[in-house]
């Protein structure tokens, strides 16, 4: 299958050789208290998130940016804490939109596609118009079906892998992303859930935040009990929480694709911190003023500074997705 050897890794560095060998903290045995709920939406439409928040809890998805030249003049005179993020995403949306074509991976569409069902903007469309172009050429790619309903793959190519057995041994991490998307008719293993609940797991790092992905989008396929996922997630919950450095000095553009990435998985999964206010506040200080997310870095690949951007967008998403439903957790 071509998808096996040309595929990208969903995230670049996840397979970084520090991830490797490292004990997961054990999953916890308290209850713990209850995961939050993300926002659904079907309420009256919203353009610009400010006007979101007002419609809150459920206005309709995707709420739209404000245009441009609009929320850029709103913030020249007083700008909330929603007129920033949506300065912020537009700023982003125009830089992502802007990528040279020829430099775009699979992964773009992906991140792009769940951007895009939560917030929305001409630019973002047309981000992903391109991004999914790039995609669409590794037609038999199991992971199209994340923007594509219709897309299948073979229970031999979803759920065939061998799960490791031995101590330190990780496979791929697009191996558990992809059972749990096509999970509904080709299964979800019970040692698929022993994996990604633990030796998958590397104490806060890309394989942890994978993990918690995997996981989430089993269960909400329905192939994973309730039970399992909250103790499980909340797990993972803790172990990003502690891996999430405070005060945060970046020193290159993966610790800041990271950073979002850790805001991105425990947001989306129910985590019911405030702290991940101040991530979200963190994160959107870090932009910079091209609108992307990243660190100067010689001989850097352009694509790990569009990864970046991608994520931070995309946590910033999840992050006001829960605002939304959030009202007490809300910064002021």
């Amino acid at each position: 299958m071509a998808f096996l050897s040309r595929c990208t890794v969903v995230f670049l560095v996840a397979w970084s050789g520090a991830a490797f060998g490292v004990t997961p903290a054990p999953l916890p045995t308290g209850a713990g208290q209850p995961l939050l709920t993300r926002a659904a939406g079907g309420g009256a439409p919203a353009h610009g998130l400010a006007a979101g928040i007002a419609a809150a809890p459920s206005p309709r998805f995707p709420v739209m940016l404000s245009p441009p030249d609009a929320i850029r003049q709103t913030c020249a005179q007083s700008c909330s804490v929603w007129d920033r993020l949506d300065l912020a995403m537009n700023r982003a949306a125009a830089w992502l939109s802007a990528f040279p074509t020829d430099e775009l991976r699979f992964d773009a569409a992906v991140m792009l596609h769940h951007i895009r069902d939560t917030v929305d903007s001409d630019a973002l469309t047309r981000a992903f118009d391109r991004a999914r172009a790039v995609a669409e050429k590794d037609s038999d790619h199991p992971q199209r079906a994340f923007w594509n309903p219709a897309a299948t793959a073979p229970a031999e190519h979803t759920a065939g892998w061998v799960v490791p057995t031995e101590p330190g041994r990780r496979v791929n991490v697009n191996r558990p992303l992809t059972e749990a998307l096509h999970c509904r008719k080709n299964g979800w293993r019970p040692e698929t859930t022993v994996y990604v609940c633990g030796p998958m797991r590397d104490n806060g790092g890309y394989e942890t935040t994978h993990a918690l992905w995997a996981i989430d989008i089993a269960f909400r396929r329905g192939c994973v009990d309730k039970a399992t996922y909250e103790r499980c997630v909340r797990a993972m919950h803790e172990e990003l929480r502690a891996a999430q450095p405070a005060p945060f000095s970046p020193q290159a553009t993966l610790d800041i694709d990271l950073y979002g990435e850790r805001l991105l998985q425990n947001v989306m999964t129910g985590f019911a911190d405030p702290v991940m206010n101040a991530w979200a506040a963190t994160l959107m200080d870090l932009q910079q003023p091209d609108g992307s997310w990243g660190v100067a870095t010689e001989g850097e690949p352009p694509y790990w500074r569009y990864h970046a951007t991608a994520i931070g967008t995309w946590a910033l998403a999840e992050w006001y997705r829960r605002m939304l439903a959030s009202p007490a957790l809300r910064p002021q």
